[in-house]
C-alpha cells in the first residue's frame, strides 16, 4: 500500500485509503476478509518530515475458539510512523524513521499495515463473550441448548479427591 506524499503542503492533512488484503501482503495469511482494509490517516508535514497517524479497520471471518462457528470480527488498529524525505533524522534510530528519496512521490506502508493488522487479530476469537462452546462428551453445540448427555462434570483440579473413600 502506497501513501502518496507528493504535493502535500506543510501543515495537517486528513486522508482516506482503501486497499485489498493482497496489497498489504495478506493474501496468504490464512485470513478471509469480509471487507477491504480502510485507513484513516492524519499526516502532518514539517519541511521534509511527515508524521503519520493511522487508524486501520477491516472485517475478517474467524472461527470461534469455543463452538467452531464462523463469525465476522471487526478489527481496528492504530499505528504511527515518521517519514523523512532525503535522509534520516539525527539522533533517531534506523527503525524509528522511514526514509524516502528526495524526488519520491509516495512511501510504501505495506509492512506496517501487514504487521499491525495481524497483531489486531484476537488469539482466541469468540463469536460472543457468553459462547458456551461444545459438549466435551458428545460435541453438541451448547449455545443451541443442553445436549442431554448426563456426563458428570468434575473440575480436574478436584478429581483426585473423588477417589478418596470416606467412612463414617
Amino acid at each position: 500500500m502506497k501513501l502518496q506524499l507528493k504535493g502535500l503542503e506543510e501543515g495537517v492533512h486528513f486522508l482516506q485509503m482503501e486497499g485489498l488484503p493482497e496489497e498489504a501482503d495478506l493474501g496468504d495469511s490464512g485470513l478471509e476478509f469480509a471487507s477491504p482494509i480502510m485507513l484513516s490517516l492524519r499526516v502532518v508535514r514539517q519541511r521534509e518530515t511527515f508524521w503519520v497517524e493511522a487508524v486501520m479497520r477491516a472485517s475478517v471471518v474467524l472461527e470461534c475458539a469455543r463452538c467452531l462457528k464462523l463469525h465476522t470480527e471487526h478489527l481496528e488498529s492504530k499505528f504511527q510512523i515518521v517519514v523523512r524525505r532525503g535522509g534520516a533524522i539525527s539522533g533517531w534510530g534506523e527503525g524509528d524513521v522511514k526514509t524516502m528519496a528526495p524526488d519520491a512521490e509516495y512511501v510504501d506502508i505495506t509492512q506496517e499495515v501487514h504487521d499491525f493488522l495481524l497483531l489486531s487479530v484476537p488469539m482466541k476469537p469468540l463469536c460472543s463473550e457468553d459462547c458456551k462452546g461444545l459438549c466435551p462428551a458428545c460435541g453438541a453445540d451448547l449455545n443451541e441448548g443442553e445436549c442431554g448427555c448426563h456426563m458428570k462434570r468434575i473440575d480436574a483440579r478436584w478429581e483426585a479427591l473423588s477417589k478418596i473413600a470416606l467412612s463414617e
